[in-house]
């Protein structure tokens, strides 16, 4: 653990002196692997769990979230012109940090209200127009990363604004599941940023 803490630390600041994106993209493939065992990377909604374990996160560079949303920005700039894979793929790495990044209650406010939400937002409306639009190719050739992107879009959602799931459980009938809010660890992102 304190050997991928390094290596992250070592790739995050050649990142910002280099501004070279496979820095970027080792720092996203470590830090996912190192910390996703204790997040859903895809929505819940046939789960009956209830998730009450917080992840006790390595500190994160400070600029994580400015970084996050510059990167899922130009991201959404080039999918849109062009819909590469290459840039899908850094997207969903993006969305699958920030994700384990919001199973922190610290986190979740202030990831909720930057405009990280907004380019998902874009971004998800587009692969699924996209997916809609092709629909006979998918077929054949297979669903690409338009489906990985709106489910890890949907999980990030959830984990931001649904941290207990409560929907998940109401929509699997498990009432008895959910918990009374005082008791609830996690702490939903305001729905209304200002």
């Amino acid at each position: 653990m304190m050997a991928s803490q390094e290596r992250l630390y070592e790739l995050w600041m050649l990142f910002c002196t280099k501004k070279n994106q496979s820095y970027l993209r080792q720092w996203l493939d470590i830090f996912i692997s190192t910390h996703e065992q204790g997040v859903t990377l895809s929505p819940d909604i046939h789960s009956s769990r209830v998730h009450s374990r917080l992840l006790d996160l390595a500190l994160l560079p400070s600029d994580f979230l400015r970084v996050v949303n510059v990167q899922l920005k130009q991201c959404a700039q080039k999918i849109l012109a062009d819909a590469e894979d290459e840039h899908l793929y850094l997207a969903l790495s993006l969305i699958r940090a920030t994700t384990i990044v919001s199973r922190n209650p610290d986190s979740v406010e202030e990831v909720g209200s930057c405009s990280i939400v907004d380019n998902v937002f874009m971004l998800s409306t587009f692969c699924i127009q996209q997916a809609k639009e092709h629909t006979k190719e998918r077929e054949v050739c297979g669903n690409g990363g338009l489906d990985s992107f709106v489910f890890a879009a949907l999980a990030l959602c959830e984990h931001l604004y649904d941290p207990c799931h409560n929907w998940s459980h109401r929509v699997n009938g498990s009432v008895a599941m959910v918990m009374d809010r005082s008791l609830q660890k996690s702490i939903a992102a305001p729905l209304i940023r200002g």
